[in-house]
């Protein structure tokens, strides 16, 4: 099972991740991985360190290198008794993910942040103290990226996979909680 949390800049992806990683008080880092032994998740990428601005999938490069990671952290979770495995995908590149995912036999799911733009601009402007029209080409990077998220939401429901919508509002520790709710009744459907 693998949770893709997908979404544009300051959608909140990394939130939702450091919020599971804090679910697990025994939690540890190893590696470009998170290990959360309690609830039975690899993350993808260092969730534990403050100040890591870029904790994910966003860090690794290239595209060999995260496929790498992908399968370390497939086998390391399968010996460790882990039944998930999650990361914050490239919204870009989740077309070409998606069918990688089943090629490896891991079954997934999303949750798509689909954030309002302006509390998108909000936030990047709190994190970074720039405004839309300081970022770069005028934030409409940040524009393209969210439009890129509600298509790529309708194309994987058009190829069957189990995508859950948000508008990101809610805490991180709540999203946390839907996306593992959401890959748990995917994993265990007998359990819901």
């Amino acid at each position: 099972m693998i949770l893709n949390v997908l979404g544009t800049n300051a959608a909140g992806k990394s939130s939702v991740l450091r919020a599971m990683a804090q679910m697990d008080p025994t939690a540890v880092t190893v590696g470009r991985l998170t290990a959360l032994p309690q609830l039975g998740v690899v993350l993808i990428g260092d969730y534990l360190t403050v100040g890591n601005k870029t904790p994910g999938a966003d860090r690794i490069s290239p595209n060999t290198a995260l496929l790498d990671v992908l399968g370390a952290a497939q086998t390391a979770g399968a010996a460790a008794g882990y039944w998930a495995i999650a990361w914050e995908g490239i919204i870009i590149q989740t077309r070409t993910w998606h069918p990688a995912y089943l090629a490896r036999g891991l079954h997934p799911a999303y949750l798509a942040l689909e954030v309002a733009l302006p509390l998108a601009f909000q936030r990047l402007y709190e994190r970074s103290g720039k405004r839309p029209e300081d970022l770069s080409g005028g934030g409409s990077i940040v524009r393209a990226r969210a439009r890129t998220v509600e298509l790529l939401t309708a194309w994987l429901r058009s190829q069957g996979a189990f995508v859950v919508r948000t508008d990101g509002t809610d805490p991180p520790e709540v999203l946390a909680k839907q996306g593992l709710f959401l890959a748990h009744s995917l994993y265990y459907p007998w359990a819901v």
